[in-house]
């Protein structure tokens, strides 16, 4: 009887030990290639603006919203930005994105994305002047905190599966 709880105990502490490293690794991965989206005024035709990752990972379904004051409409959106490309020196994916209204001075608007881990991201932004923003990272989106998701974005969010 001795010899089997031992076994037992074994067995357990073993199948936990896995599960816990496997848990850790997916986590370690996931905050590795974590997007962060930059957006820049354009100095080209407006109403456009210029996006850039300069995260590790690649973003998924971004949307640009209004802010909540002014009804968190959706302006915009778009598929995927790559991460930055790696090497002796780093690149940046640089991307016009056109917005189908101006931008309005004093206007705060939210910069929503997906990781591959369909966790939500966000950055914000004032408009300051037309060449000027003021950008404030919000990184992952809590979802118990006090930022809530627009029900928009919510629904038209990507589903991404990864194959193991």
């Amino acid at each position: 009887m001795n010899i089997l709880g031992d076994l037992l105990i074994a067995f357990l502490a073993t199948g936990g030990a896995i599960w816990v490293g496997l848990y850790t690794t997916r986590r370690v991965i996931a905050h590795q290639f974590r997007p962060v989206v930059r957006p820049e005024p354009s100095t080209g035709v407006p109403p456009e603006i210029v996006i850039e990752n300069i995260g590790n990972g690649i973003a998924l379904g971004l949307m640009l919203f209004t802010d909540a004051a002014h009804g968190s409409k959706l302006l915009a959106e778009r598929n995927e930005l790559p991460a930055a490309t790696p090497g002796d020196r780093i690149q940046w994916h640089r991307t016009g994105w056109p917005v189908p209204t101006p931008l309005v001075k004093g206007h705060t608007y939210r910069l929503l994305y997906q990781d591959f881990e369909n966790k939500w991201h966000e950055t914000e932004f004032v408009v300051r002047n037309y060449d000027e923003f003021d950008v404030t990272f919000h990184g992952p989106h809590n979802p118990w905190g006090s930022r809530s998701l627009p029900a928009e974005a919510r629904t038209r969010g990507l589903r991404v599966r990864l194959k193991s």
